[in-house]
């Protein structure tokens, strides 16, 4: 499938996953996805403040101590994403897609539950210019 046939197929399953699609979800899965929401929702940093944001309300702490492993990852994506078609499941708010974009990927394909995490994504995107090769989805990455 090329480029074009695979963003035409995203964007109609990205009709599909609006608030009906949402209700539809376990209690779980959207406890999961308010989560991320709150988490990654700017004006709610802002108004904390970042620091005392991550302190207490994020997981982010946990992440540093893997901080030399996540640098090898995206140097590896940096040498490798160029013409390929990359997949960055559980995107969060699109780390891996930007930058496999950035590289030259034909296509980055982002997916995540969190819907403000997929608006953070697809506003980078258009800030850095990457609309191009880069398509952001809210979908279910356990039932893909």
């Amino acid at each position: 499938m090329n480029r074009d046939a695979l963003r035409q197929q995203l964007e109609r399953l990205a009709l599909g996953t609006g608030d009906e699609w949402y209700a539809t979800l376990e209690p779980r899965k959207r406890n999961e996805s308010e989560f991320h929401d709150k988490m990654r929702d700017g004006q709610r940093i802002e108004a904390i403040g970042k620091d005392q944001y991550e302190e207490f309300f994020s997981n982010h702490r946990f992440y540093r101590t893997a901080l030399l492993s996540r640098e090898y990852f995206f140097n590896w994506v940096a040498r490798h994403a160029r013409g390929r078609t990359v997949l960055d499941f559980a995107c969060g708010d699109g780390d891996v897609a930007l930058r496999a974009a950035a590289a030259g990927a034909e296509l980055a394909v982002g997916i995540d539950i969190s819907g403000v995490s997929v608006q953070n994504a697809r506003r980078e995107a258009q800030q850095r210019g990457l609309t191009a090769n880069t398509f952001f989805l809210r979908a279910d990455c356990e039932n893909t």
